[in-house]
């Protein structure tokens, strides 16, 4: 028999936010809901969208406010990649911080750095802690400014 899932309460308000996803063509989104599962559990606001365009990823990050996305890939063919990049380029236009994990990017570390991404989770805990180094970072900033 499955064990229960293991109960998760609203995140708090004021709770750090994240917007997570595939880009439309990739078939695989067992990674993103297993790091949408560790964001929840960490307490974060999750909005986890699999298949999605690149510039609605873009359009949803800049009218949701969100400060950090993540982009998870299996699999990265030339028009994926391309595809990818011109997501990347365009979330750090607006100033928004990436996170790129999954096996496209386990299987080319210098992948996430050739796209532009701030750092490239090899798992959901180093996704998570990265993600909240980036928060308090930024808060601790505007506390001092």
């Amino acid at each position: 028999a499955a064990l229960p899932e293991t109960p998760v309460g609203e995140p708090p308000l004021g709770a750090p936010a994240i917007l997570l996803a595939t880009l439309a063509g990739e078939e695989h989104d067992l990674g993103l809901r297993l790091l949408a599962a560790s964001f929840t559990e960490a307490g974060w606001r999750v909005d986890a969208r699999a298949g999605i365009e690149g510039p609605e990823l873009i359009a949803v990050a800049i009218r949701e406010m969100r400060r950090i996305v993540g982009i998870s890939a299996t699999f990265m063919s030339r028009r994926a990649r391309a595809a990818t990049v011109a997501t990347v380029a365009g979330l750090k236009a607006a100033g928004i911080h990436v996170l790129a994990g999954g096996a496209a990017f386990s299987r080319s570390p210098a992948l996430g750095q050739q796209m532009g991404v701030d750092f490239v989770a090899t798992d959901a805990r180093f996704a998570v802690l990265y993600a909240n180094r980036l928060i308090r970072t930024a808060t601790m900033k505007a506390a001092t400014t």
